[in-house]
């Protein structure tokens, strides 16, 4: 998520390829989950459930990130819209 993109387009593919880590991420954690429901020495699963918590953590931290990401993506193109007209009324006054 801190990587910077040259251009628009490499930076709404790079986000799209942070949503598809993020769902196979939590896809995991879900797998995780029923096989810790499984295990035989409830030690164990106490300390992978204490550590799955840490991870489920971090999952929401970065999940908030990429929203925030996303959405400032989909604000760009209005963004570069109004500049070009504030570019283009400057010219006229100019003119």
């Amino acid at each position: 998520l801190e990587e910077r993109s040259s251009t628009v387009t490499k930076a709404k593919i790079t986000q799209k390829r942070v949503w598809d880590e993020l769902d196979r991420w939590h896809s995991r954690q879900a797998t995780l989950e029923v096989e810790m429901q499984d295990m035989e020495k409830p030690e164990e699963a106490l300390i992978l459930t204490e550590r799955l918590v840490e991870v489920q953590q971090l999952h929401s931290l970065v999940s908030k990130q990429a929203e925030q990401r996303t959405t400032l993506l989909s604000k760009i193109h209005t963004w570069l819209h109004e500049h070009q007209e504030m570019i283009n009324s400057s010219k006229s006054w100019m003119a």
